[in-house]
């Protein structure tokens, strides 16, 4: 592939550039801001996760440390959000915001009654509900203790998949970007091989085709 000029060359030049410690920090802001500010109401905070084990991997810093960043956040971002819901939950639920999601509030409270501390753990991989969760666990009877076990727990198993999965990722961009110069090449000479045998089939087929008789004189 000598010669031929990556594209994303200028992408990876940027992304090694970076600071480690801004991705760490972007990754812990992001998943701390998803429930304590609801922001993943509007925006799934694991983009950030997996784009954080993309950058582990192709980038600086390392996926242990982007777990512990993803981790810190996610899990300090809930227990705002869990501390919110027990000081003014219902105000945030009586908001016009939150009017306009009332059935999935709803889903995510029948679900809580159903599975108890449980469904601190297992609704973390729905976005929606992972921002729903702590606030209404703050306003329920579980206690702060039983909060913070169960959503430790699953805050940690979180992070680590889903950066890894972005880590793995990153291993299959890394390889993607040695060849994806040669896509462009590729279809080209597909299309003029599709070009060149519709020629020849349709020279094919005239030769084949029986000679139109010829016309009698009147």
């Amino acid at each position: 592939m000598a010669g031929i000029q990556n594209p994303l060359s200028g992408f990876n030049d940027f992304v090694l550039g970076l600071d480690a410690a801004y991705g760490y920090l972007c990754v812990g802001l992001m998943t701390f801001a998803e429930s304590a500010v609801l922001v993943g109401f509007l925006l799934p905070g694991e983009v950030s996760v997996v784009l954080g084990g993309v950058l582990a991997q192709i980038g600086p810093g390392s996926l242990p440390l982007m777990i512990a960043a993803a981790f810190t956040g996610s899990f300090t971002g809930d227990t705002f959000g869990f501390l919110l819901g027990r000081a003014v939950g219902d105000r945030v639920l009586r908001s016009t915001f939150a009017q306009r999601r009332a059935e999935r509030i709803e889903a995510a409270r029948k679900f809580m009654d159903d599975k108890g501390v449980w469904a601190i753990f297992l609704l973390r991989w729905t976005a929606f509900f992972r921002s729903a969760v702590p606030l209404l666990a703050g306003m329920s009877r579980i206690s702060l203790a039983r909060f913070l076990l169960y959503n430790a727990a699953g805050a940690l198993v979180w992070a680590a998949v889903l950066a890894t999965a972005g880590y793995l990722a990153g291993l299959s961009y890394a390889y993607v970007t040695d060849w994806i110069t040669l896509l462009p090449l590729a279809v080209v000479a597909v299309m003029i091989a599709v070009v060149c045998l519709r020629l020849r089939a349709s020279r094919a087929k005239r030769r084949a085709e029986p000679p139109a008789p010829a016309r009698q004189p009147n």
